[in-house]
Formats: structure tokens, C-alpha cells, sequence
């Protein structure tokens, strides 16, 4: 009997519980329906900028590739490389390669430059190049493959300086040894080589000195390093996002 009483109890006290729970909802109805609604709203918002994100991503990669198929550059595609530097740099795999570029960009402006008048023009493009690669080292410190790259592009535009008569020989050997010091192939390799044989390179210094690095065969700043992640653009938005 007591037991069937107390049963009765807590039927009665769950009952009038919820009825404490409909009253509540009835009154604060429109608050409730508003809270779905803004839920509704930011739910919306986030998917709207995810979207617009991804999207300007695939832009930006369609971009890149086709920047660095230039042949030509200009100053027009250097400024192009600068805005996707400036919006990607901080975005996985593709910041690297945007930072890259406008370094790439400029140095191949340079070499494009042999006229003695253009001298201090080309002087200008290889430092922009050089000042790009030292933020590089700073924002990507954590990933120790763009670091070595950036420490052997630097080293390479060093040496195009010391060729124009303006660099610091000890600064290229600095920057092989730092490449060498991160310890990540294939750059520890490649640096190594290039010290062995970076005096006998320079030796030439006095014949070549009043002409464009890019005449000289032997110089490492013929050719800038590859880029260090060699993965393609990617081809969805799941790889997309990854990135974002």
C-alpha cells in the first residue's frame, strides 16, 4: 500500500513537472523561436563564408599555377603574386608556394634586366626577392622544409649579388650552412654541394662582375631551388578544406 502510495507520488510530481516545463515554453515561446532562428542564422553565415573560402582558394591555386608558368614576368605579375601572398600566406601548402612565387617572380624580373641602365632596377628586384625569403624563414619557422628552401633561394640570390658586386660572400656561405643546419633533404645535400664548390665560382668574380648572373653557367643562382612541397593544387573541396 505505502509503496503504491509513493509510486502515485512521483507520478504526480513528474506530472506536475512537466507541466512546469509547458508552462515555461508557452510563455517564453518567441524567445525560443528566436534562439532556433539565430541558430539558424550563424549556422547559415558559417557555411556561406566556408564556401566563399573555398572557393577563393581554388581560385587562388588556378592563379598561382598560371603565375608560375610566366615566362615573361612583368611588374603586373609580380603585384599579382604580392595579393596572394598577402591573403594565402598563412594557408597550408599553398602560403609556401604564393611566398615562393613573388620571390621567384622578382628574381626572374631581375635576370630579364642586362642593360647597364637597368643596373639599379635589377639591384632593387633581387633584395624585394631576398626580403621576401626572410619573412619566410620567420613565418614558416616551424616547417623545416620551407626554411631550408628559403635559406637555398637566398643563398642562390646572394650570389647573384656578390656577381653584380654588391653581395657578401660570407652571407651565401651563412645561408648553405643554415640550409644545411635544418638537415632535410634533398636541400642538406644540395647546399653541401654547392659550398664545395662556391669558391671556385666566385673566382670568376672579376670577369663576370659587370654582367647578369644568369650569363655565368656555373653560378648557383641560375636556378632557384624547386619548391619544397610538390603535391598538386588540389582537385575538391575536401582537399580543399584541409587546407583552409
Amino acid at each position: 500500500m505505502k509503496q503504491s502510495r509513493r509510486q502515485e507520488l512521483k507520478t504526480n510530481e513528474l506530472g506536475e513537472y512537466l507541466s512546469q516545463i509547458y508552462d515555461w515554453a508557452v510563455r517564453n515561446s518567441n524567445y525560443l523561436l528566436g534562439g532556433a532562428v539565430a541558430i539558424v542564422l550563424v549556422l547559415g553565415i558559417s557555411w556561406v563564408v566556408h564556401s566563399n573560402r573555398i572557393q577563393a582558394i581554388q581560385s587562388a591555386w588556378i592563379e598561382y599555377n598560371e603565375l608560375e608558368g610566366i615566362g615573361s614576368v612583368t611588374p603586373a605579375h609580380i603585384e599579382r603574386a604580392d595579393t596572394l601572398v598577402a591573403k594565402f600566406s598563412q594557408t597550408q601548402d599553398l602560403g609556401p608556394r604564393v611566398t615562393f612565387l613573388k620571390s621567384d617572380l622578382a628574381y626572374k624580373r631581375a635576370m630579364s634586366l642586362s642593360g647597364e641602365d637597368e643596373q639599379e632596377q635589377r639591384i632593387k628586384l633581387l633584395q624585394d626577392a631576398k626580403d621576401t625569403l626572410l619573412s619566410a624563414v620567420n613565418v614558416y619557422a616551424k616547417n623545416r622544409q620551407a626554411v631550408a628552401q628559403s635559406y637555398m633561394r637566398l643563398a642562390a640570390i646572394e650570389e647573384t649579388l656578390v656577381l653584380a658586386g654588391v653581395g657578401d660572400r660570407e652571407q651565401v656561405r651563412s645561408f648553405y650552412n643554415k640550409a644545411i643546419d635544418e638537415a632535410t633533404a634533398p636541400y642538406a645535400e644540395d647546399a653541401t654541394s654547392q659550398l664545395e664548390t662556391l669558391d671556385e665560382r666566385l673566382a670568376i668574380l672579376p670577369l663576370v662582375a659587370s654582367r647578369p648572373a644568369e650569363d655565368t653557367g656555373n653560378s648557383a643562382a641560375a636556378a632557384l631551388p624547386e619548391p619544397a612541397i610538390q603535391e598538386s593544387a588540389p582537385a575538391d573541396d575536401n582537399s580543399t578544406k584541409e587546407q583552409g
